[in-house]
């Protein structure tokens, strides 16, 4: 009987150290793909790090109800009219968009912002393969979830690297 008190008691504690062997595996490996997974940023914190580069947005747009401080282009259009120009599939991972322009260098630019990095990833090489010199002039560049698509500057770099860095 003395010896079933000290098996079970040596089985306790076998258990106990395969439950932390285990706990702390579970810990590493949720810890190691948050890592890969980079980081998921909204379309304010976008278009703050695009502002405080020096390339703000004109307009933006998210599939959630008006925004009531965007002012339409044109009277007779809603400011909620744009919708993404993109795949079903991409569309629906799709978060907010966000433009802008200058009329003194006639450049445009403009960001997508989708709920993961993978839709991000899909629709870069969508956009490389239809979107090629000379017709097509201008950069696309990624920073996790977050997509550029207009002239390559210096603001543009500092933006994005401010997101990776977030």
């Amino acid at each position: 009987m003395a010896a079933d008190g000290i098996l079970s008691g040596r089985r306790s504690i076998f258990d106990m150290r395969v439950v932390c062997v285990l706990a702390l595996l579970i810990a590493l490996s949720g810890s190691a793909l948050a890592a890969q997974t980079g980081s998921i940023h909204s379309l304010r914190a976008a278009e703050k790090a695009f502002y405080t580069a020096g390339l703000p947005f004109q307009t933006d747009w998210t599939p959630s109800p008006v925004n009531p401080y965007l002012v339409p282009a044109h009277k007779n259009e809603p400011p909620s009219a744009f919708l993404p120009v993109m795949p079903t599939t991409l569309r629906r991972h799709l978060i907010g968009w966000a433009g802008g322009g200058s009329s003194i260098t006639f450049k445009t630019w403009e960001v997508w912002i989708f709920d993961r990095s993978r839709p991000a990833v899909s629709y870069v090489q969508q956009w490389g393969q239809h979107c090629k010199p000379p017709n097509c002039n201008a950069s696309i560049l990624r920073a996790d979830n977050v997509v550029f698509d207009g002239s390559q500057s210096s603001a543009v770099s500092r933006a994005l690297a401010q997101l990776r860095h977030q």
